[in-house]
């Protein structure tokens, strides 16, 4: 059995390894995506389903964050973006940025994830909610209190989204 919080440590790291392997551009346009599907949740699904449960959302949170890192992580691997040499890795900065952004993308998926886990009570029978009094259970308070969706509400979704929108420009230029 492990805790949460080595669980969501050791899944941010795998992250950073893997936006080390992709590099910096793959790793923005996945950012981008991540921010576009905490606003999903945020504001989309609310207007488009009423009177969600904290369970249905968090489902739905796990199925819109899992279609938008999919959709992210596969759509730089298109052919006429690699025949015309837009995401070619050619230098090793770009491999230490794509870790640090790729560690980033980790904490914003999995605290999005972890955020609306929490909220649900811990809806999946394996994952027993963490005891506050005990030092791991504090750990996840803390990685909870600063969770994406914690603060990126409001106006400040809107805010993450043109940021995205700049990621996106600026790995395409």
């Amino acid at each position: 059995m492990i805790t949460l919080d080595a669980f969501f440590y050791i899944m941010v790291a795998l992250f950073a390894i893997i936006g080390a392997l992709r590099g910096f551009k793959k790793e923005l346009l996945v950012t981008a995506a991540g921010v576009m599907a905490v606003f999903t949740m945020e504001i989309v699904v609310p207007m488009l389903i009423k009177d969600l449960t904290a369970t249905q959302l968090f489902w739905i949170s796990i199925g819109v964050m899992g279609v938008f890192a999919i959709l992210a992580y596969q759509t730089p691997s298109i052919h006429r973006f690699v025949e015309i040499g837009l995401f070619e890795r050619k230098v090793s900065h770009s491999m230490l940025l794509g870790g640090l952004v790729g560690a980033i993308n980790g904490y914003l998926y999995l605290s999005t994830v972890f955020h609306y886990m929490a909220q649900a009570n811990y809806p999946v029978a394996q994952i027993i909610p963490p005891d506050l009094a005990t030092q791991a259970g504090q750990a996840v308070a803390q990685i909870l209190s600063y969770a994406v969706p914690v603060h990126l509400q409001g106006t400040y979704v809107y805010v993450g989204i043109v940021l995205a929108f700049i990621c996106i420009i600026g790995a395409f230029v």
